[in-house]
């Protein structure tokens, strides 16, 4: 995605940005810096989510939805938090954990 964003710098400015599993959104800033007139960041873990709130206070275009995107409707899911947590997943993780035995889940936790 860096790469992309950069060969969008040159462009004009974006109009919405949509990001479905934010997590740390490393790219906040280049989506602030090409001027996007809208920042919808979607991520389920609410921790990442409360971090993104706070680096987003002050700019008007940030919304940060708590929230699973999931492809059946559900009221609420369960995240399986890993220690690594950009592999964290509503999906149970049992063949990611055979292939990379390091990993573990961490909690779980109900969201919407």
């Amino acid at each position: 995605m860096r790469e992309l964003l950069k060969r969008l710098g040159g462009h004009s400015a974006l109009g919405a940005v949509l990001h479905v599993g934010a997590g740390a959104c490393t790219e906040l800033e280049d989506f602030q810096r090409l001027k996007a007139e809208k920042i919808l960041l979607v991520e389920a873990n609410p921790e990442l989510a409360e971090r993104l709130q706070r680096r987003g206070r002050g700019d008007r275009r940030i919304q940060v939805v708590s929230s699973a995107v999931a492809a059946q409707e559900a009221d609420n899911a369960i995240l399986r938090v890993l220690n690594n947590p950009r592999e964290s997943s509503l999906l149970k993780p049992a063949r990611l954990l055979e292939r990379l035995p390091n990993l573990r889940v961490a909690r779980e936790v109900q969201v919407p």
